[in-house]
């Protein structure tokens, strides 16, 4: 019963969240509709990826479920494993993000002649018009994907609520240097293509990624996250 009342809440506070979230994104989207008709604005510029505004959002939104949330169902004795189970839950309601997303892209690409969105980008020419497995691999895609962000900044606040405030200024310098270096290493240095590689983990197959596969890999780290999650609050004590 906890475990349902706490996925009702972690529901809850989302979608009182993503409505906020797409009342502006609508606001945006009709503005910009009636300037692309009306001026020369956007005539000449592309314009690309919606889906990046949903995926800031959903990070941003994972990010900040964390502490609050833990210290009000510890104190109502809902066991850390319920908590982030009930959580790991809450994030299939990035579907309805993910149906939505697809809905705007679409009205976008027939109306807007400079509109891609960041599926067609990512798997381009993969389709030539709008059928049934488009839509149902653009929303596995998106869904799995923005389950595996929600998921991250989830987990990175759970990290940073074990650590104490040396630590986390120690991480995050770390984590700075290490993806400057990362993104510096190159064929020449390490004798292999380090980026063909981090593009594989995330689906890339055949010289073009795999929808279907990326989304089962988007799975595979969400269930990841979720798990070191459990790790990080397990014995975590709760702080003010």
């Amino acid at each position: 019963m906890k475990l349902k009342a706490s996925l009702k809440y972690y529901a809850s506070e989302f979608f009182h969240s993503a409505s906020i979230y797409y009342i502006i994104i609508f606001m945006i989207t009709i503005l910009t509709i009636i300037l692309s008709k009306t001026t020369n604005i956007f005539r000449n510029t592309q314009i690309k990826g919606l889906e990046l505004c949903s995926i800031i959002f959903i990070f941003v939104t994972g990010l900040n479920s964390f502490k609050s949330e833990f210290k009000f169902f510890t104190q109502n004795g809902v066991s850390r494993k319920s908590t982030v189970t009930s959580f790991m839950l809450s994030a299939s309601c990035v579907a309805v993000i993910a149906i939505i997303d697809i809905i705007i892209s679409v009205i976008l690409e027939n109306v807007l002649a400079n509109y891609e969105s960041m599926f067609n980008q990512i798997f381009v020419n993969r389709y030539s018009s709008y059928s049934f497995l488009y839509f149902l691999e653009n929303f596995v895609y998106l869904t799995t994907f923005y389950m595996l962000i929600f998921m991250g900044g989830h987990f990175i606040s759970s990290l940073y609520y074990k650590m104490n405030t040396l630590m986390k200024i120690i991480v995050s310098i770390l984590l700075f240097i290490g993806a400057n270096i990362v993104t510096s290493l190159n064929y020449a240095v390490l004798g292999f293509d380090l980026s063909y590689y981090i593009k594989c983990i995330f689906g890339y197959y055949g010289n073009t990624f795999n929808p279907i596969l990326t989304s089962i890999i988007s799975m595979i780290h969400f269930m990841v996250y979720g798990f070191l999650t459990f790790i990080c609050v397990k014995n975590v004590s709760v702080r003010e």
